[in-house]
C-alpha cells in the first residue's frame, strides 16, 4: 500500500488532464506542468463547463484540507506561502489525525 497526497496546488497529479485537456491545450500549452492549475484558474471564465466544475471541486478539497490542518499549518508552515501542502507533507509525523486523514489517502 502506498501513501499519496490528494491533489494540491503544487503540481501533483490532478484529474484536470482529462476534464480540462482541450482547455489546457488552448490556454496553457506552453506552461510548465507544475503551473497548469494556476494557468487554468487564470483563464477560468473562458474554460469549458466541465473544466470550471473541476476547478471548483479542487478549490473545495483545498478548503477542506486547510480547515482540517489549520492548527498544523499555523504551527509548522506559517512561513511557507503557497508551499503549505509540501510543508505539511514534510511534517507528516507530527500532524494530528484529522489533518493526516484529510491530507493523505491510502491507495493500492
Amino acid at each position: 500500500m502506498n501513501i499519496s497526497v490528494i491533489a494540491h496546488e503544487e503540481g501533483a497529479p490532478h484529474s484536470h488532464t482529462n476534464q480540462c485537456r482541450e482547455d489546457k491545450e488552448k490556454y496553457c500549452k506552453e506552461i510548465p506542468k507544475g503551473d497548469i492549475l494556476s494557468c487554468l484558474k487564470k483563464n477560468e471564465e473562458n474554460l469549458s463547463e466541465e473544466c470550471r466544475e473541476l476547478l471548483q471541486e479542487v478549490r473545495n478539497k483545498a478548503r477542506m484540507r486547510m480547515e482540517a490542518c489549520k492548527e498544523e499549518k499555523e504551527k509548522y508552515c506559517s512561513d511557507r506561502g503557497t508551499a503549505v501542502i509540501r510543508c505539511l507533507q514534510e511534517n507528516k509525523n507530527v500532524l494530528g489525525e484529522k489533518c493526516k486523514s484529510t491530507l493523505f489517502s491510502a491507495s493500492k
